[in-house]
């Protein structure tokens, strides 16, 4: 007989353990296939899925739909976040008064808080238009204050023998007047305070004293304001009217017969316009001969008595 060999126990469970993972992996990488020209149907798949620690199975169709989400926390509202920090920025208060931030180092400050420079003192002075009295009412050169010549005929009123002064609002208008005159060239703007044409006829002795009035008188007073207009030059609207320097007390009482006159009148000499031109400089304009009538004073000649 031959000798009995003894079989190891540890050497057994080796094989068997060996074989079976073998098996298992035959089963593993197998797979079922349908025989030829048979239609393959989808078997029932079943899965185990473990759910808030619910154990059930799922079919196929099942498992291919997504999985619920948890819902997220809902964002904290602005009022909590400002509640939870207490270092969140606070609206200043209307008693509180806000520190604007400096500048870094080495960067230029803002335009806006740069101080503003000091203004011009030339800028600064006040401008007065040509043809603009100082101290006058505005409303007063805007609508001239014309005394009245004729009645309600239409007849002449009479002369007086009051000595005019310098205070009624028409003498007030005639610097201003004139000096506008001068810088435009337009004559026509003293119009009213020229020697009244109605004047002139009952005052001249004269063939035709409308002729002589408008071809001599008024044609005058054109050569004289032109002439005046060219020495203010090419600055004249920068120039300012001061003042109608005018001296009542040397005023004759001019009685009829006297210069070619029908009528009385008081008759001024040696007047002057005055002025400030662009550079600052106080200047004059003569006004030759001034007339009266029913206490005011007319411009007759400005420059010279021809």
């Amino acid at each position: 007989m031959g000798r009995q060999q003894k079989c190891n126990p540890r050497r057994l469970s080796k094989l068997a353990l060996t074989g079976w993972f073998l098996g298992l992996g035959s089963l593993t990488g197998c797979r079922a296939e349908p025989p030829p020209g048979a239609k393959a149907e989808p078997g029932s798949v079943h899965l185990e899925v473990d759910s808030q620690g619910d154990t059930r199975r799922l079919s196929a169709a099942e498992a291919a739909r997504p999985l619920p989400r948890t819902p997220a926390k809902e964002a904290k509202s602005d009022a909590e976040h400002l509640k939870q920090s207490p270092s969140a920025a606070e609206p200043a208060r209307e008693d509180e008064a806000v520190t604007p931030s400096e500048p870094p180092r080495g960067a230029s400050p803002r335009v806006a808080e740069r101080r503003p420079s000091p203004p011009d003192p030339e800028e600064r002075a006040a401008v007065v238009p040509a043809g603009f009295s100082l101290g006058q009412d505005p409303a007063e050169q805007a609508q001239p204050s014309v005394p009245p010549l004729l009645d309600a005929q239409g007849e002449l009123l009479p002369q007086t023998e009051d000595l005019p002064g310098t205070d009624s609002a028409f003498f007030k208008q005639i610097g201003p007047t004139l000096f506008k005159a001068i810088v435009d060239n337009n004559p026509e703007l003293m119009l009213p305070y020229f020697m009244p044409v109605p004047v002139y006829e009952k005052l001249k002795d004269s063939k035709n004293p409308p002729r002589d009035w408008k071809y001599r008188l008024f044609a005058q007073l054109k050569r004289d304001i032109e002439r005046y207009h060219r020495l203010l030059g090419k600055q004249r609207e920068r120039a300012r009217f001061v003042a109608l320097d005018v001296v009542p007390e040397d005023a004759l009482w001019m009685k009829p017969g006297r210069e070619y006159n029908k009528l009385p009148y008081y008759r001024l000499f040696g007047s002057s316009l005055r002025y400030v031109d662009f550079r600052g400089r106080e200047r004059r304009f003569e006004v030759s001969a001034l007339f009266s009538w029913r206490g005011e004073w007319y411009v007759v000649h400005l420059n010279g008595l021809k």
